[in-house]
């Protein structure tokens, strides 16, 4: 299995680079990636907002994939075996439960066995059946359901009472407990947590490509509120009241004078906003010392850390190498 595991060469998935023995143990060695785990992430953070919820679910889905396509099930995806690189790079680690699709299990793994961990577990593994793909679509499924939520969609005291329970019963909707996600995204996640695997997806490439599509969207949704949020801002109105129509009824003279303090206003803001976004004073800030830092929250903000050392060819390939799936 371990071998198998090391057939998997992807960005988004921990190398197995040698497996052997020394003084009667047996050892794997991985790749070393310095970062986090899911789980913390979890729990020093909460939830995740929407960008960052989206880039994970693309980074792992795109492990998944590529997994599949070699035939590989996991079968054991969960919030610790997700890791988070220092450059937001996200990988799927641990295969110590893998097997090729369809071939000879060796005993820590053969039928009847139960591996994996009960929060995350598909209804068909829990039951001992036959696995394919769908299985760790399953899983997936229920951590983005718990990497949303806060909470894994189940709880119990046993392990049995947790299998019970995928077996079962259907989670809280998490189109409920977070009205402000994209109903989109709540749907796909309701169909990767299907009890049938006929009715999820059929493979991790189907996944990607609704993420995909839904990032899309929001990228767009998210684009176009911003400026409305900015024009807000600019104009100091709380709403706009329609096409200009109390404006347009007030007399000339006012309308010219309206138009010049807005004109105002907006240099104001104009040149408090170039103010902000000046370029550091070499004298008192090392540009050595800003491009060495650790990446910025979000690619807009890394974006605008660059932009305020203008020419310097390392801020802006930290963007790049920091964010590298982010248009």
């Amino acid at each position: 299995e371990a071998r198998t595991a090391g057939g998997l060469n992807h960005p988004n998935i921990v190398q197995v680079y040698t497996i052997g023995e020394a003084e009667g143990t047996h050892y794997i060695a991985q790749e070393y990636v310095q970062g986090i785990n899911l789980s913390q992430y979890l729990q020093r953070k909460g939830p995740p907002d929407l960008r960052i919820t989206l880039h994970v679910m693309r980074q792992v889905t795109q492990a998944l994939k590529a997994a599949g396509d070699a035939r590989i099930i996991h079968r054991d995806i969960k919030p610790e075996n997700i890791l988070i690189t220092r450059k937001g790079v996200v990988k799927v680690t641990d295969f110590g439960l893998a097997r090729l699709a369809q071939s000879e299990r060796v005993n820590l793994t053969q039928d009847g066995i139960t591996m994996g961990t009960p929060l995350y577990m598909s209804p068909e593994q829990i039951n001992g059946r036959d696995l394919d793909a769908r299985t760790d679509i399953y899983s997936f499924g229920v951590t983005c359901y718990h990497l949303l939520a806060g909470r894994p969609p189940f709880r119990g005291e046993t392990a049995m009472s947790l299998a019970v329970k995928h077996v079962n019963e259907r989670p809280a909707s998490l189109e409920r407990i977070r009205p402000d996600l994209p109903p989109a995204l709540c749907r796909i996640i309701e169909k990767m947590m299907a009890k049938s695997p006929a009715e999820r997806y059929p493979d991790a490439g189907t996944v990607l490509e609704e993420l995909r599509k839904l990032s899309a969207g929001i990228d767009q949704e998210l684009s176009t509120s911003g400026l409305k949020r900015l024009a807000r801002l600019v104009s100091g109105r709380r709403a706009m009241q329609g096409p200009a129509d109390g404006l347009l009824r007030r007399p000339v003279w006012q309308q010219i004078t309206l138009l010049a303090a807005a004109c105002l206003v907006v240099a104001a803001a104009g040149a408090g906003i170039g103010w902000m976004m000046r370029p550091p004073d070499p004298l008192t800030v090392k540009t050595e010392k800003m491009t060495s830092e650790p990446p910025a929250d979000s690619v807009i903000d890394q974006y605008f850390r660059a932009m305020k050392l203008e020419n310097d060819e390392k801020a802006w390939l930290a963007v790049a190498n920091y964010f590298p799936n982010e248009t």
